[in-house]
């Protein structure tokens, strides 16, 4: 079991071929990788080589992803606030 936090995705690649769509999702924390075509899916570990290319393949694309947006955290729980209530 890894210790990572479980699947989370830096990147999706799509490839396109001859009126195939295959969408590889790479995740760097887990050094994994699931690729989905069609109603196929494969899921993989990525090899230290495999690791090390997709890295250097992807990197130069990070502004580009996403920006990271967290929730709002959430409010503190009632017997938290009834606690520090003076009367």
């Amino acid at each position: 079991m890894k210790l990572c936090g479980g699947f989370h995705p830096d990147y999706c690649v799509k490839v396109q071929s001859k009126g195939e769509t295959i969408y590889y999702f790479v995740c760097f924390g887990c050094h994994e990788m699931k690729a989905y075509a069609g109603k196929i899916e494969l899921y993989a570990d990525l090899t230290d080589e495999g690791y090390d290319a997709l890295r250097e393949l992807l990197t130069p694309y990070v502004d580009q992803r996403p920006a990271l947006e967290l929730p709002p955290p959430p409010p503190p729980p009632e017997e938290f606030n009834n606690a520090n209530q003076t009367e």
